[in-house]
């Protein structure tokens, strides 16, 4: 992990090709068009390899996450190989990136509010361009969490990248996990809420007193419906949680620790997902397996 304010390059002008949009809102086939277009902020160059696809981008193509300046590039994270680097980044240092608007494309920039880890280059392509989005989130959340060996964790979107990637990392720490109708009432000290239900009530009725219910779903346009009967009566927390915002204040030795955990465990094959690869040119197709809510981590292949 590596500080990028201290390793901006000088102004640059650089010929990238990618899918951008030039407005929020509306259909997706509508919004997003292969273009060609230069790069001129500094930070660290990269030509990516490969991306991850899943509703954090759309959310932020439909404006969910404020205003940015149009036209942008899609995609938020995955994984490259420095071409420009500075400081303890080389050209030919292979890197996951997050927070890094711009990731659908041939060549994108880490500036100063992205995260970027090195990566061995023996990671697949399909773990290594979803690592920031699920095993690395997950990671976060448990950490941050104070969960230790026993205790019980409540989640929905358990077959989602996220939430698959935290029941496998809480399996290896001992942490008990399952979906509500299989924790049953007033057994775990967490719940997640993941899937983006509307209702978080039977999230809730899963908790000890004193418990937390954390919310990760994606932004969204819609109201969220908080029990506050069993929230007061059992004075459960609430609490929203950024996972790319936790990735980007971890210190420098919590990532290299994150990361050489995580790298560990994808070779030992703890972190199974049915992995969906979809070509470059295809990101329209690819958009609406994801919104259609179909099976698979789905990610873009990109170089």
């Amino acid at each position: 992990f590596f500080s990028l304010a201290r390793i901006f390059q000088m102004a640059r002008n650089v010929l990238a090709k990618g899918w951008r949009y030039h407005a929020n809102g509306g259909l997706l086939k509508n919004l997003l068009k292969m273009e060609e277009f230069q790069i001129t902020q500094p930070g660290t160059l990269l030509s990516m390899q490969a991306a991850s696809v899943n509703h954090v981008d759309f959310d932020q193509i439909r404006g969910y996450y404020g205003p940015v300046r149009l036209p942008a590039v899609a995609g938020n994270s995955g994984v490259g190989n420095v071409i420009e680097g500075g400081g303890n980044l080389k050209e030919g240092d292979r890197v996951v990136v997050a927070a890094c608007q711009g990731a659908w494309a041939d060549k994108a920039v880490a500036g100063s509010g992205s995260f970027v880890a090195k990566l061995p280059d023996a990671m697949p392509y399909e773990s290594a361009s979803t690592l920031a989005e699920g095993p690395m989130a997950a990671y976060q959340i448990l950490k941050s969490s104070g969960l230790k060996s026993g205790d019980v964790l409540a989640l929905d979107g358990e077959d989602t990248l996220l939430g698959s990637s935290v029941v496998e990392l809480a399996k290896a720490w001992g942490i008990t996990t399952g979906s509500p109708t299989a924790i049953g009432v007033d057994k775990a000290k967490l719940a997640l809420s993941i899937a983006g239900s509307s209702d978080s009530s039977a999230l809730a009725k899963t908790l000890t007193i004193d418990g937390m219910l954390l919310l990760l779903v994606p932004a969204s346009a819609d109201a969220r419906v908080l029990p506050s009967p069993t929230l007061i009566t059992r004075s459960i927390k609430v609490q929203a949680f950024s996972t790319s915002k936790a990735l980007q204040l971890a210190t420098e030795v919590e990532v290299e620790k994150m990361t050489e955990e995580l790298c560990e465990m994808i070779s030992a094959g703890k972190f199974k997902a049915n992995f969906v690869k979809h070509e470059f040119a295809n990101v329209l197709e690819c958009a609406d397996d994801v919104m259609s809510a179909s099976p698979g981590v789905h990610w873009l292949s990109i170089n």
